[in-house]
């Protein structure tokens, strides 16, 4: 792997990369190095995909900070289940991400990452609110331990050219009402946003008013065209939150909400 690692920055006509780690647990720091070293040398590339799922994040750390690639628009990094994600690892990986200045599409997933901390979602915020050029943003935390979010939002809304948030938190068990309605009113004073995806599927903590304050902040997103929210398995019903939600987005995006899905437990 070592070998790999050191020939794919002699391959300077790349332009598109995809590689698949997935399920690699003994992936070495040696390798991993290699190949971020490798990966930076390569000054056209401008579509990256990296799945690290289920190996070891003490390696994945080595790779994003050697990332300084001046023309990537698009990268997918996926870190699924990686063992020993903390603070100052997290710190790193923010760090890397930071310095993507002409990235337009983020793909981060982190699902699993059962040891993620809320500083490390801090840093990692902070660090993609610096990426003035993205118009779609993807991340996934579901299954983490957070019970802060809300900083996200202070990132994404001054992102001028943001047209797109895709979000998954479903499964994050500790995230409180007021925390889920903080997000939705920070990512609500954006002035790009046309579509939000969000997943808040088994977030036990939830009954009625963090749905309801979540969107009634995206009801203040005036070019809003496309709407997916899910509340699935959260101590709401629907009498208690689709209506209210529904006239929040009406009154501040008249005839803008072209489609809207809804995902409620039903009532027992």
């Amino acid at each position: 792997d070592i070998s790999f690692a050191a020939q794919i920055g002699h391959l300077t006509k790349l332009t598109s990369v995809k590689l698949n780690f997935e399920n690699c647990p003994h992936l070495s720091l040696a390798a991993v190095g290699g190949l971020g070293m490798g990966l930076s040398k390569l000054l056209g590339l401008s579509a990256l995909h990296l799945n690290f799922g289920r190996c070891s994040f003490e390696s994945v750390a080595v790779l994003v900070p050697c990332l300084g690639l001046p023309r990537l628009g698009s990268f997918v990094l996926a870190l699924e289940c990686c063992t020993g994600l903390t603070d100052s690892l997290a710190a790193l990986l923010a760090g890397g991400l930071g310095r993507l200045r002409s990235l337009t599409a983020l793909n981060l997933s982190c699902a699993g990452c059962s040891s993620l901390t809320d500083k490390a979602f801090e840093n990692i915020s902070e660090d993609i609110g610096r990426l003035g050029n993205l118009a779609a943003v993807n991340l996934n935390f579901s299954r983490c331990s957070l019970k802060r979010i809300a900083t996200l939002g202070n990132s994404l809304a001054p992102l001028q050219k943001l047209s797109s948030v895709t979000l998954d938190f479903s499964g994050c068990a500790m995230l409180t009402e007021k925390e889920v309605a903080s997000l939705g009113n920070r990512i609500g004073k954006s002035a790009s946003l046309t579509t939000v995806n969000a997943n808040f599927r088994s977030c036990s903590k939830l009954s009625k008013t963090g749905p309801q304050g979540f969107e009634k902040g995206l009801g203040k997103l005036k070019r809003l065209s496309s709407l997916s929210l899910s509340f699935e398995g959260s101590d709401i019903t629907n009498d208690d939150a689709v209506p209210a939600k529904r006239v929040a987005l009406k009154k501040a995006a008249p005839k803008r909400v072209s489609s809207a899905k809804l995902l409620r437990k039903a009532p027992a």
